[in-house]
């Protein structure tokens, strides 16, 4: 539940425990003003407006046992009066619904609804028990029509384990490239700028643009360096992520056809 609907059926709620209109806006707002985050995260776990009743109720009663103990006929209190039984109402209130959604809970979790989740998954992850006949039938299976599947199992296991060798390969050539140009441009960069220096002492213009060179040779090391490690380091790993995860796939695709035919010489 949002705060901002809380407050206005709070506000409602108390008119309708006998606080004037004025009396229930002006609690209701230092409530707004002094909620903390815990408050907030109370308030969004409410189920309905029966808790807001019953939040407001306990909240009244506090408020008029407080008016009644120093024998005063106002009904609006200080902030920090307010902010202290609205505290604990709400501890009161949020025990009982948390108590009340836990029993809740535990009456609608049904047996056959734990039981259908966990055939489910067992269908899904195990695979198919032969029966005595069923296993006969299976391995005729394997040495016909099995083959074929055998075969493609065989080239396409071959084939992910070359993509893979293919991305580490890739990974490894780009850290190699980067670490070269890396050197190479540092040297190059530090060479310019020692004979830009020595030539400012005897022809200026040429040690100038011998500098200049230096920092240009410097800048384009440090944005091919960066590419090449947000290549090897973020974007290439993705495709071996992509590509684990297309495997996974198919793996689980063989295995549910496995257990189609397992369960099909089972005579099931």
């Amino acid at each position: 539940m949002e705060v901002k609907t809380f407050l206005i059926s709070f506000e409602k709620a108390l008119i309708a425990d006998g606080f004037s209109s004025e009396s229930a806006r002006h609690h209701t707002l230092k409530i707004a003003k002094s909620l903390k985050d815990t408050d907030k995260k109370r308030i969004h776990a409410m189920p309905d407006d029966a808790a807001i009743t019953t939040l407001a109720g306990n909240y009244a009663s506090r408020i008029r046992s407080i008016n009644e103990a120093s024998h005063t006929a106002t009904e609006k209190n200080d902030t920090a009066t307010i902010a202290k039984q609205f505290n604990k109402s709400s501890d009161k209130s949020f025990a009982h619904t948390k108590s009340r959604t836990k029993t809740k809970i535990k009456v609608n979790k049904t047996p056959h609804a734990t039981t259908q989740k966990i055939d489910v998954v067992k269908g899904r992850n195990q695979k198919v028990e032969l029966t005595s006949e069923g296993k006969k039938k299976y391995f005729k299976w394997m040495f016909t029509s099995g083959l074929g599947t055998a075969l493609l199992v065989i080239g396409a296991s071959c084939a992910y384990l070359i993509v893979y060798a293919l991305i580490a390969l890739l990974i490894a050539c780009l850290v190699a490239l980067l670490v070269a140009i890396a050197a190479i441009g540092c040297v190059a960069t530090l060479a310019g700028l020692i004979y830009g220096v020595i030539k400012l002492f005897s022809v200026v213009p040429e040690g100038v643009y011998e500098i200049g060179l230096a920092l240009l040779i410097l800048g384009i090391t440090l944005a091919v360096s960066i590419s090449l490690y947000n290549l090897a380091v973020r974007i290439v790993p993705i495709l071996w992520t992509k590509f684990t995860s297309y495997v996974r796939t198919k793996r689980g695709e063989l295995r549910e056809k496995l257990n189609k035919v397992r369960t099909e010489c089972n005579g099931e």
